[in-house]
């Protein structure tokens, strides 16, 4: 199986965006509908935000279907092919070079393995991250690198967020808020539908999963609404009803609260990834 190692800064799709900060690196890209890229490694440790369309990523040990905003994180060392869904996609990849490791005290044999931050307080940091990317003005290169030292925080402490054994019913409970969160759902709701006592489920959602029931849910719902402003192209009011939120103002609220940001971010990465919208299917290709 012939591998190919990608040079810092280069992707299988063209950038749509990219910035440069003393060793960290931050492309914007587009990805052509249906393609299945060959496999390859990445010269530097990376991180891949899907934020519009489809994505399966596959290694030699598993196959994932990617959720907009997760964080996937690609060791140098791994080898895995991106199979492209009939829509194509647009994602943000984060390098993190030697230079800029030695500088925040790490290294790149500290990362060596692949993994998929799948909670929703990661979704967030990715969030926060992709929003960062909108900002301009004097703080905007430390708020990336800050943004991006932040999602490698759970990958280089690996051992400490290793869960204990979680019980069974917190899978139902889980799959039950992934399935209803743009309705309203009460802590009863999710108690029930896992058979358990309300106060018991709160007690061991927080301790197994790092946020209570209520913080999972609004962090469900703000990847939701930044989904469909991202990738539907729906008015900021329309994805804050759509994601579950009250209105508006409920949605502005938490993304200054989760996010350190006004909804305006979201706008600013919108128009970044509508630059070059004009790029025919038979543009895309190999960079």
């Amino acid at each position: 199986m012939p591998i190919k190692q990608l040079p810092a800064g280069e992707f299988l799709g063209p950038a749509l965006w990219q910035r440069r900060l003393g060793g960290l690196t931050l492309t914007l890209s587009r990805y052509r509908a249906g393609g299945e890229h060959s496999w390859h490694t990445h010269a530097c440790n990376t991180f891949f935000l899907l934020i519009a369309g489809q994505h399966r990523d596959e290694t030699r040990r598993l196959e994932y279907e990617q959720r907009p905003f997760v964080p996937l994180f690609h060791p140098t060392t791994e080898p895995h092919v991106a199979h492209v869904g009939p829509t194509g996609m647009t994602g943000l990849n984060v390098e993190y070079g030697e230079r800029w490791l030695t500088e925040n005290g790490l290294a790149a044999k500290d990362f060596q393995n692949y993994r998929i931050l799948g909670r929703p307080q990661y979704r967030l940091l990715g969030l926060r991250l992709l929003a960062a990317c909108g900002q301009t003005g004097p703080t905007a290169e430390v708020d990336l690198s800050n943004a991006a030292l932040e999602i490698l925080e759970p990958v280089a402490r690996e051992s400490e967020i290793t869960d204990k054994t979680p019980p069974r019913w917190l899978a139902r409970a889980e799959d039950f808020l992934h399935a209803k969160f743009p309705e309203p759902i009460s802590l009863r709701d999710v108690a029930r539908e896992a058979g358990v006592h309300p106060v018991y489920c709160a007690r061991v959602f927080r301790r197994c999963r790092g946020l209570t029931v209520s913080a999972y849910l609004r962090a469900l719902r703000l990847a939701e609404a930044a989904r469909l402003v991202l990738e539907e192209g729906w008015p900021m009011a329309e994805a804050a009803y759509g994601a579950g939120f009250a209105d508006q103002a409920h949605f502005c609220r938490c993304c200054s609260q989760l996010l350190g940001r006004s909804p305006k971010a979201l706008r600013a990465v919108a128009h970044l990834m509508s630059l070059n919208s004009r790029l025919n299917s038979h543009e895309f290709g190999y960079v």
